[in-house]
């Protein structure tokens, strides 16, 4: 919905769509965002923001904001950017506890709000400060920085000016002085402003003597600078860009202004050719896999995460029924969804949740392939309604939020035996088709490996052996070295007795003397 839609309404509203467009890098997820840029888009409420909590850095500048408001639930914020808005003055900012660094550039904050920036001093993590392009800077340019100084403490800069020791102390012994020229320079503002909005209902009623006389506007006249003023500035440039689009589509073939193709409606995507042959298509460019074992083709496609990021009560909707003929039982039965919802013929319908579904009909067909008819539950459920996967024996078809992708198989597959799973931190889909006729590949016996010492051993009976080649098992080192013996009476291999330590054996013994 357009401001144009709304006359009551000065600009564009925030809506949770807008935003999910906006957050495309975080894959359209509210509950995670840090960071959003939602500047240039004539938004003049802020809205709807408080649904996302881990946000960061907010970008609002270029918009028609005038007020702060719908920002006290996120307690991370740390950078607020508001410059180019229609703010009048600083509040509803007290429980944005992180907030270091607020952007005010070119707004209307005027010397009768000034004291407003006072609703800070609870901010204790603020540090930067920007209202430069303000009034209350141009009507008081000697007092307007010591005064915001002097009323928040913490702060480190202002206007992109670091703030020094020596500033500060003398804007704290200025304080009573400012707040005093403050009073007076108040009653100037609420006075100007007064003269203000009776010049401009003067110029209007002029304006529209002229039109009633039939005279000409002159082009060239500028109205003095105010909130009003950029209002009717964006609307006026929202009407042009609404035109300008509105001829292109007059222009576009089959449209409203195409006199030669105006009657021809556009057809539906065309799925399968004349002769029933699915037509391979991706029409969101997804990326996907396939996969075959022999025995499963598994096909993985990389669906966005967003599909199913946002809650709503889905009402509880009638059981789908086969178009075939064939005798149901109904059973109260409860199953959990890993079941299929119609095999016949191949055709199959996999539900996409894992929530409770009641059991509607159970059966055996002439064909012998068992079916069952589901019906969801009437809970709060996740947008999976929007996935439609569609497997039929010699392809695969995923359909979502209006794109397709359909993949031929590179076997016949199962239908009726087919599951589907979704993981629920990627969004990656999962479809595991059996096949007709798998491939069960035995396995090869494993050969024995020739022991390494059988390697080793010498072919050449003159070669040296290997050392270590005559060991088996486990070696004593007990007994490497023999030991000698002393007072030893064994008896030598020659047979003849020891003569002991004090004789020679050698048969020349020289003469006695």
């Amino acid at each position: 919905m357009t401001a144009l839609d709304n006359p009551k309404r000065e600009g564009v509203p925030l809506t949770e769509e807008l935003i999910r467009r906006k957050a495309e890098h975080n894959e359209g997820m509210l509950s995670t965002l840090e960071e959003i840029a939602l500047h240039q888009l004539d938004i003049d409420k802020i809205e709807t923001l408080n649904n996302c909590r881990h946000l960061k850095i907010v970008y609002l500048q270029s918009n028609l904001i005038r007020e702060i408001e719908g920002l006290h639930r996120l307690k991370r914020l740390e950078y607020l950017n508001l410059a180019l808005n229609n703010i009048t003055r600083i509040q509803n900012l007290e429980r944005c506890e992180s907030l270091k660094k607020l952007d005010l550039t070119v707004n209307f904050i005027d010397l009768d709000e000034i004291h407003t920036v006072g609703s800070l001093k609870d901010n204790s993590e603020l540090e930067e400060l920007y209202l430069t392009g303000n009034p209350c800077h141009q009507y008081w340019e000697n007092g307007c920085r010591h005064y915001v100084i002097a009323t928040l403490p913490q702060l480190q800069s202002l206007d992109g000016k670091a703030i020094s020791k020596s500033e500060r102390l003398l804007a704290l012994q200025r304080l009573p002085e400012l707040e005093k020229e403050l009073k007076e320079l108040a009653k100037q503002a609420r006075q100007r402003k007064q003269l203000l909005q009776r010049r401009r209902a003067a110029k209007a009623q002029e304006r529209a003597e002229k039109l009633a006389r039939g005279e000409e506007l002159d082009p060239n006249e500028t109205d003095e600078y105010c909130p009003e003023v950029r209002v009717a500035d964006a609307r006026e440039a929202r009407e042009q860009r609404e035109q300008q689009e509105e001829a292109r589509q007059k222009g576009r073939r089959g449209g409203p202004g195409d006199n030669m193709f105006q009657d021809q409606i556009m057809g539906e995507r065309r799925l399968l050719k004349e002769d029933g042959t699915p037509v391979q298509m991706n029409t969101a460019k997804w990326p996907f896999a396939i996969e075959d074992d022999g025995a499963t083709i598994i096909v993985d496609v990389a669906l966005p995460k967003f599909l199913d990021s946002a809650q709503a009560s889905v009402p509880r909707r009638p059981a789908k029924r086969c178009d075939h003929d064939h005798s149901c039982q109904h059973l109260p039965i409860a199953v959990m969804s890993a079941a299929l919802v119609c095999s016949a013929q191949g055709q199959q319908l996999v539900p996409m949740r894992t929530e409770r579904w009641a059991l509607r009909a159970t059966g055996f067909p002439s064909w012998g392939i068992p079916y069952v008819i589901l019906s969801p539950p009437c809970v709060p459920l996740r947008f999976a309604s929007q996935i439609d996967a569609d497997v039929q024996p010699t392809y695969v078809r995923v359909t979502a939020k209006k794109n397709h992708l359909q993949v031929i198989l590179p076997a016949e597959v199962l239908a009726h035996a087919s599951t589907a799973k979704r993981s629920a931190t990627t969004g990656h889909l999962l479809l595991s088709c059996p096949k007709v006729l798998p491939i069960i590949a035995s396995k090869a016996p494993e050969k024995v490996k020739k022991s390494d010492k059988a390697n080793l051993a010498p072919a050449d009976p003159l070669l040296l052996p290997q050392p270590g080649s005559h060991l088996a098992g486990p070696v004593s080192i007990h007994h490497i070295v023999p030991r000698p013996r002393e007072n030893s009476t064994s008896t030598p291999k020659g047979g003849e007795p020891a003569l002991g330590n004090d004789w020679d054996e050698e048969e020349e013994v020289p003469p006695l003397l």
